[in-house]
């Protein structure tokens, strides 16, 4: 009877043994599938949640810029963009109006200038010629060309004329263009602190 219930017991413990060693093996396989499966919803949930936030986001920027009240204090700045561009305008005018003054003085004296060349090239060429006529006609050419050169020396002094009166009135503009360009940001500054008074 010892030995069979020795061996009993030696077959028991081996099986136990056994039994111990495989069973950390199908716990492993049976929580296989719920780390497998356990992702699957929270994925989807984690790719439109985001674009959600981003559209609204999106969305509240645009409901911003289109806003009357934000609109309604920025309006006031177009008004100077208005006056920037008609003081533009005007010096364009002037700038206009003092080019075509200034080129037909200067294109007067540049005509003179040529007639004065061609008198004393002539009249190098009559004295050349060594004749009484031909040197009559010389002295008459060079004092035609001093006269004509009065003339230069007379524009000359136009232009100078111009010039200062071009520095002159650009002194006016700009000072009136000062007043105006203060004005014109004090009212913009009004309108802007009234928009926001009406807003609240």
């Amino acid at each position: 009877m010892r030995p069979i219930f020795a061996t009993v017991l030696v077959f028991g413990a081996t099986l136990a043994a056994y039994a111990s060693d495989t069973t950390p093996a199908s716990p492993a396989v049976k929580e296989a599938p719920l780390v497998s499966t356990a992702p699957a919803v929270p994925a989807a949930s984690a790719i439109s949640a985001p674009a959600k936030v981003e559209v609204d986001s999106a969305t509240e920027k645009t409901a911003a810029a289109s806003s009357p009240a934000l609109a309604n204090g920025v309006t006031p700045l177009q008004d100077l963009v208005t006056f920037h561009e008609k003081e533009i305008a005007s010096l364009k005018q002037m700038i206009d109006r003092w080019d075509a003054k200034v080129n037909a003085t200067v294109k007067r004296r540049q005509s003179l200038e040529q007639d004065v060349q061609s008198m004393l090239q002539k009249a190098d060429n009559l004295f050349k010629q060594n004749t009484k006529a031909g040197t009559n006609e010389a002295n008459r050419l060079k004092k035609q060309a001093t006269r004509v050169n009065k003339d230069i020396a007379s524009i000359d002094r136009e232009l100078k004329d111009q010039t200062k009166n071009l520095a002159e009135e650009v002194r006016d503009v700009s000072k009136e263009t000062q007043q105006a360009l203060k004005d014109a940001y004090q009212q913009t500054i009004l309108d802007i602190q009234k928009s926001q008074g009406e807003k609240q």
